[in-house]
């Protein structure tokens, strides 16, 4: 028996100018909804993308096991979030999102 989803988790951070941030949850899925569609031509819910946590300066993305790379692809891509000139650098990527944290979110920014 195989699974058809196994999740990964992408940490990310935004670099921005300071008197962007912080950046809505709500923009941060507009951008990524636009990029998806302009990059793969379908919606975030058929290529099983998901914006897990948010802060404003990072977050993490779930997505299948097999949409990985084009899910980094997809963040990376992005350059601008409600019409602010941004970059968006992965950090790390893991299975569980417990790792990711503990492992890569020094400060804690992301635990709930």
């Amino acid at each position: 028996m195989t699974r058809d989803f196994r999740p990964r988790y992408i940490l990310f951070t935004i670099n921005t100018d300071e008197s962007v941030r912080p950046i809505q949850r709500k923009e941060m899925i507009t951008a990524l909804r636009l990029y998806c569609h302009l990059m793969f031509n379908c919606s975030l819910n058929e290529k099983k993308i998901y914006l897990t946590r948010f802060n404003g300066e990072k977050g993490i993305v779930r997505c299948k096991h097999t949409e990985k790379q084009s899910t980094i692809n997809l963040l990376q891509a992005i350059t601008h979030i409600n019409t602010h000139p941004v970059t968006i650098q992965t950090i790390a990527t893991s299975g569980t999102i417990k790792t990711l944290i503990q492992k890569h979110d020094t400060d804690d920014s992301l635990v709930n």
